[in-house]
């Protein structure tokens, strides 16, 4: 649209460097667009980010869980005000709001509020592309830093001091037949508990490779969109110049086919009255 309005007003040059630039997503583009219109809105929001971020960190001791509720509602709360903006504006548009692009503006949203404003590139106001949370990155690291919980306590059976009925010795356990000598069930359990941590690690870390495939795989079809997106704006600018064309190549037919008909309307009427004269002409020689 721009690019069109500059082209109109003679400003070929800056219509020239306006077309080279990065075309935005939809949905980026509302995130820039509420960014500079609702500023307002959007420093709520980044306020509420700040706060919930400081109450994250300040729960991981076990303590501040009302200060880190408080701070989960203020988040949506914001979000819900900039969607609103950005429904208007997409009405004031004559543009269809999607569910996709109302998912993927919450999502960017959520993703702001996430990581400190200082950290996008590019930075606020400039998104081209749709911006992911980092909200399984952010839980697993949370997961690892969260206090390991203490030891069970293994309350040993009382034995009756009386001398009284004693119950017959239980028979040792599977794991205590099991025990390689020198091992107790203390140990045995520990060994297993180890285990069972390794095995969820390498669990983690799979799901962490796994994630990470699927974002530069991610990268890569965005990127894919984004160059398409461009081609589309190039051929539709250059579809819009030929429409032009074609109206004022249309426009221009048909002044030339009124002007031809004139002319030949006095094309005709000059030959006739030509012919009036040369039969006159003739008539008169026949009488001298």
């Amino acid at each position: 649209m721009l690019t069109r309005a500059l082209r109109k007003s003679g400003k070929k040059s800056e219509a020239s460097f306006v077309q080279k630039l990065p075309k935005p997503a939809f949905s980026a583009w509302l995130v820039n667009h509420v960014y500079w219109h609702e500023s307002d809105l959007f420093q709520r929001l980044l306020e509420a980010g700040d706060h919930l971020r400081q109450a994250q960190k300040d729960v991981l001791p076990g303590q501040g869980l009302s200060s880190l509720k408080h701070a989960q509602r203020k988040v949506p709360k914001a979000i819900d005000s900039l969607l609103g903006a950005a429904q208007q504006e997409t009405a004031r548009m004559e543009r269809p709001f999607t569910a996709q692009t109302e998912r993927r503006f919450i999502r960017a949203l959520e993703a702001i509020a996430q990581a400190p404003r200082e950290s996008f590139d590019p930075p606020l106001g400039r998104f081209v592309e749709d911006l992911m949370p980092t909200g399984f990155d952010a839980l697993l690291e949370l997961a690892a830093s969260l206090p390991k919980p203490d030891k069970p306590v293994v309350k040993k059976a009382a034995q009756s001091s009386t001398g009284g009925n004693v119950g017959k010795p239980k028979r040792p356990s599977k794991s205590s037949r099991s025990l390689s000598p020198g091992q107790t069930p203390r140990t045995s359990g520990r060994a297993l508990l180890k285990k069972r941590i390794q095995r969820v690690r390498d669990n983690r870390d799979k799901a962490q490779r796994e994630v990470k495939v699927a974002s530069l795989s991610l990268q890569g079809l965005v990127q894919k969109q984004r160059g398409c997106r461009k081609e589309m704006d190039v051929l539709a600018d250059q579809l819009a110049v030929l429409k032009k064309e074609i109206r004022q190549i249309e426009s221009r037919l048909e002044t030339t086919k009124r002007h031809h008909a004139r002319k030949a309307h006095r094309l005709e009427k000059a030959q006739q009255d030509l012919a009036k004269l040369l039969v006159g002409d003739w008539e008169l020689k026949i009488e001298n």
